[in-house]
Formats: C-alpha cells, structure tokens, sequence
C-alpha cells in the first residue's frame, strides 16, 4: 500500500471507529481512541501520527506510521472483523461534474448500438452520490525467493469489477466528510455485503494466478535446461539396464530389472521436486477496503424503437469522463448492444435473435 493510501486508511479506519482526530500540520494528527478501540489496538489513547519521516524527524512524539507497522495492521484486522471499510468523500464541485447534451449523445453513441431503433435523443439528467468499493489486497509468492506484491481491486455496489481506473481515482481530491455541495443529493449508504467482497478476492486471485504463471515463465529456461539434464541422466541409466538385462540370467535379470523400476521411480521422484522448486506458490491476503463516494449524472435518453417511445438510463462517471453502458435487464451486467425485448433493454449477453 503506498504511504499515501495508508494515511488516507488510518485516519478514515481511526474515525470511522470513534476516534476524534486533530490536523496540527503537514502529514501531523493528534488522534483521541475511545477506550475500547485503544484497548483493542493495544495503544495509548492519544496517538500524534505521522506518515511522513522528515515529519518524524521534527516532532519525536510523533509516531511514523507506514507499511507493516503495528497500527496499520491492527486496524486491518478491526476493519475487517467489523465487515466494514471507511468511506472516503470526492469534493468535485457541481461545475465539474457537468455534461452537455450534444457531449452526452456523444457517449451514449460510442457506447451502445440500440438494435431496430432510432438514434436515442436525450432527454434529462440527475445527479446521484455513487459508491465504488476499493479493496487491497497483499499477495505472498514463494518458490526459489520471496515476494511481497500488492493487488487493488475497484469494484460498484452491483458487484461489477471495473478495471484499471486507480490511478484516475487516487489522483483525485478526497475528505473523510461529505462536502456540503453534495448533502441533498440522494444517496444510498453503501453495503458491504460478502457477495461483493467474494467477487473482488476472486479477481484478485485470478490476477495473483496469472503473475505467478508469469514468474514461472520468467524462470522457464533455466527449469527447462535442469529438466532435460535430469531426463538425460536416467535414460542413459535405464538404457544401460536394460542393455545388461538382455545378456543377463535369470537371477542377473531380477536385480537389473528391480534397480530399472528403481531409477524409474527416483528419476519421477526428482522432476516432481524439479518442478514443485520452480512453481510460483501464492497466498491471498486482505489488506483493507474503502468505499469512495462521489457524484455521478444519470443520464436519461429517449429511444424510439419500432412504433414505441422508450427510456433508457445510463451513468455518467466525472472521474473517468466516460458514459457507462445501460445493464442488460435480464442479467444486470452491463450492455453494449440492447434490444427492447417486451418490457426490458435485453443485451447480446441474453437474447437469441429472432
């Protein structure tokens, strides 16, 4: 976890649990524990934080917080038994969250293909407070060495994996409150419910799956080489049985035959153990989990198909600046080819077409 996030968790994790905290400077908070927290985080109840080593330099009551330190991952462990993250606010104003019509159509266009329609005409647009679940996790791989690697999975409130966009949301302005700007606009508490913590370890261990298949690439060569090596080394050996065997009596031949299995069994016994040397083993652990709420448009269109006027809705994203597909209205997932099917916008994901 970069130092930055870590701050950005620490003191989220720390209020969300009942700690009153104090800014005194750059990268500097007084933190007040309630008793219980303090008792559980097994600490003074008033910590003077710093995620910032120049800081900790200046100030010796300062604690330097950063990766693996004793706090960090105590809070790691309280998050996760309360089954719960902390929330972090956007401040984007209502100016820069805005979008025009002709830019909205733009989208929408580039997005999805209506099936037997007209060109969608656009009609309104809301604005709602959305949450998209970040959730970190620390992935161990062993084999011949060690390695510690980091994996951040962002994922909505619908369960969707939504790819590589943290770099775009670290990038971005957060509070521990919500801005003012943004109290009346309506808002759905986040849930997070197991389901979606499942779906995010799931990709997470698909992803740890494929970087240690690249790190055992990585060694091929070297394991194809020991490899043959080895092969070599026991062909040659039971060929040499079995040479002897042919010329061999009786008795001769049952030993021959019995050191032939022997080697045998010895030569599967090491590349076994060859290969078991070079596989990339890895382990998947949470490391914390943060809901960024932030505003985003609902755009309304209008879409004529065949004789019948219809709505469609769609979700525009300031972070990234893009429209996100409508979802399918059997499956929910999102769709980029809909087709109005008796009272619902049907994607290629769940029709046959006629």
């Amino acid at each position: 976890m970069p130092n930055s996030e870590i701050e950005s968790f620490v003191l989220a994790a720390l209020e969300a649990a009942g700690a009153t905290l104090e800014p005194l400077g750059y990268s500097l908070t007084d933190a007040l524990l309630p008793e219980d927290l303090a008792t559980k985080l097994g600490g003074a109840p008033l910590l003077r934080l710093t995620f910032d080593s120049e800081v900790a330099q200046e100030d010796p009551d300062a604690v330097l917080v950063t990766y693996g330190h004793p706090l960090v991952d105590s809070l790691v462990e309280h998050t996760l038994t309360q089954r719960r993250g902390f929330q972090l606010y956007s401040d984007l104003t209502p100016d820069a969250c805005g979008l025009s019509p002709d830019r909205a159509l733009n989208l929408l266009n580039r997005a999805v293909t209506f099936q037997h329609a007209r060109p969608p005409q656009f009609r309104s647009s809301q604005y709602i407070l959305a949450s998209e679940l970040s959730v970190g996790f620390r992935v161990r791989y062993q084999s011949a060495t060690r390695v510690e690697e980091f994996i951040n999975v962002w994922v909505d409130a619908e369960g969707t994996i939504l790819g590589d966009v943290g770099p775009i949301y670290t990038q971005q302005p957060w509070t521990f409150r919500l801005p003012a700007q943004w109290a009346k606009v309506p808002f759905t508490p986040p849930d997070p419910v197991d389901q979606i913590l499942t779906k995010a370890r799931a990709h997470a261990e698909g992803e740890a799956a494929k970087r240690a298949q690249e790190m055992f690439a990585s060694d091929r060569a070297q394991y194809d080489s020991e490899r043959a090596r080895t092969i070599a080394y026991y062909e040659q050996t039971m060929n040499d049985l079995k040479t002897k065997a042919k010329t061999a009596d009786d008795t001769r031949r049952d030993t021959l035959d019995g050191r032939y299995q022997a080697a045998l069994a010895d030569r599967d016994r090491r590349l076994a153990d060859l290969e078991n040397a070079y596989t990339v083993h890895h382990e998947v652990f949470w490391d914390y989990m943060a809901w960024h709420v932030f505003p985003k448009l609902i755009v309304s269109f209008t879409v004529q198909s065949r004789d019948r006027q219809l709505s469609v809705d769609a979700l525009y994203n300031p972070l990234t600046r893009t429209l996100e597909p409508p979802r399918c209205g059997q499956c929910g997932n999102p769709a980029q080819d809909l087709s109005w099917r008796r009272t619902v916008w049907v994607g290629a994901c769940c029709r046959r077409e006629r």
